[in-house]
């Protein structure tokens, strides 16, 4: 199993972004999976367990040995269930039981796989590439990670630990708000929801925030220009069978569009095709486009010689 320049698809590099995948855990695609190679367990967080509707399916106990946190706390265990995890696209996948621990703490992940998961499924991954690779009966499958969705999360998190301060070794934040007079009181409010909208989430999010998206493609390049190509819809020409459906009659006679004019109903869809197909290649990697509006960008800014 080897990585080339072709497994960078819409990565953008370089980067540092964690690996997020989203698999079939038992009859649930569930999304924000983070594959960590520094966890020596496969966690499943409390509030993802309850939402994915188990009927029959029991915790069972665990007397193991806690586990560590970052910040050097215990982490206790709530039980450990076994189920099965779907990798790849047909006929590339594979299907294995994994055994997870589940830990009622406060994550932006719905779930975390560590090196068990990766020796269960003999899989090798690269964090440069966004992808993990493991083998099948049809060949070597792969699971690509969603480097937009990462960003978001990371952005989600620093926000999170601005307004609230990093968790506590409950794994729970505190709100900090000032006094009218200057001094900081810590406030014991236990947000018992606070993420529901990252650690909740077993099936596809709707739509993200378009100002999140927006730092999350852009957010370390030192150049951005805004281009509106709205005169673009009139360089397209029509279909030869379709012309003589956008006749129209004027005082001066009858008349067709032969450019595609903005009026028609397919005409932003048709357009945004168009605009894939010439920019293939810099899509995701220093363009992003939607319809009419181009947002062309660079790491860096060439200062031009005189």
């Amino acid at each position: 199993m080897t990585f080339s320049t072709e497994d960078y698809e819409d990565v953008i590099p370089p980067h540092e972004n964690p690996l997020i995948i989203n698999p079939l855990i038992g009859q649930n695609k569930i999304w924000k999976v983070l594959v960590n190679t520094g966890s020596s367990a496969n966690i499943l967080f409390h509030k993802t367990y309850c939402m994915m509707n188990l009927a029959g399916e029991q915790l069972g106990s665990c007397n193991e040995a806690p586990l560590y946190a970052f910040g050097g706390y215990p982490i206790q265990f709530k039980g450990t269930i076994t189920l099965p995890v779907l990798l790849g696209k047909l006929p590339y996948t594979v299907e294995k039981p994994v055994k997870f621990y589940v830990v009622q703490i406060e994550s932006p992940y719905n779930a975390i796989l560590g090196r068990p998961f990766l020796s269960t499924f003999e899989a090798v991954e690269s964090i440069p590439h966004l992808k993990f690779k493991f083998p099948t009966e049809k060949g070597v499958g792969e699971m690509r990670g969603n480097q937009k969705t990462a960003r978001i999360i990371m952005l989600e998190d620093l926000e999170k630990d601005h307004a609230y301060g990093k968790p506590d070794e409950t794994g729970k934040r505190k709100r900090t708000e000032a006094e009218p007079s200057g001094n900081r009181e810590t406030l014991n409010i236990e947000l018992e929801n606070f993420g529901a909208d990252l650690s909740s989430l077993i099936s596809e999010p709707a739509a993200e925030n378009e100002e999140v998206e927006l730092y999350a493609c852009h957010s370390g390049k030192m150049v951005l220009s805004f281009l509106d190509v709205f005169s673009g819809y009139h360089q397209i020409a029509m279909n030869d069978k379709d012309v003589p459906k956008t006749t129209f009659i004027t005082p001066k006679g009858t008349y067709a569009y032969i450019k595609m004019p903005f009026g028609l109903m397919n005409a932003g869809a048709t357009f945004q095709q168009m605009v894939n197909k010439v920019f293939k290649e810099q899509i995701g990697r220093n363009m992003e486009a939607y319809v009419d509006d181009m947002i062309v960008k660079s790491l860096f800014q060439v200062t031009p010689r005189i």
